[in-house]
């Protein structure tokens, strides 16, 4: 069956993901999320063909998660958004965690590579932030 987005959380650990395991981490969620991007990482191709080949042929490398983008409506001293940046400027990898609206819980380290905010007239203030994940995602 299909799942509604709604419910759906998004928290930020407080902590470098390097120094502190998932299980000990302390998360902020994210005030406000209004869209989850899906992964793009995809695996590297290794290139196996030899001079018997017949055609091109390849295995595949190492899985990559690659990039996340989400975007939210801006909410001033929000703890989630305040930690983003704080991501942002110190370039701590930190722990990423998803709760779906069925309760699953996935996380992955991950890079908070953009934090971004845009108005116009008759618009709400929306923000935006983009991450590079690191490692592979654990799906609970």
């Amino acid at each position: 069956m299909a799942l509604k987005s709604q419910t759906t959380t998004v928290h930020l650990s407080n902590e470098d993901a390097d120094s502190t395991v998932f299980g000990s981490a302390t998360f902020a969620k994210i005030g406000q999320v209004t869209s989850i991007g899906a992964p793009s990482g995809e695996a590297a191709d290794i290139d196996v063909t030899h001079l018997e080949s017949e055609a091109k042929e390849y295995l595949v490398g190492l899985p990559d998660e690659g990039s996340i983008e989400i975007g939210m409506n801006a909410v001033a001293g929000d703890a989630g958004h305040d930690n983003l940046i704080d991501a942002k400027d110190t370039q701590e990898r930190r722990w990423l965690k998803i709760i779906w609206s069925n309760g699953d819980v996935w996380h992955i380290m991950a890079l908070v590579k953009k934090y971004t905010w845009s108005a116009g007239v008759d618009a709400k203030i929306e923000a935006a932030a983009s991450f590079r994940t690191s490692g592979a995602w654990d799906r609970a």
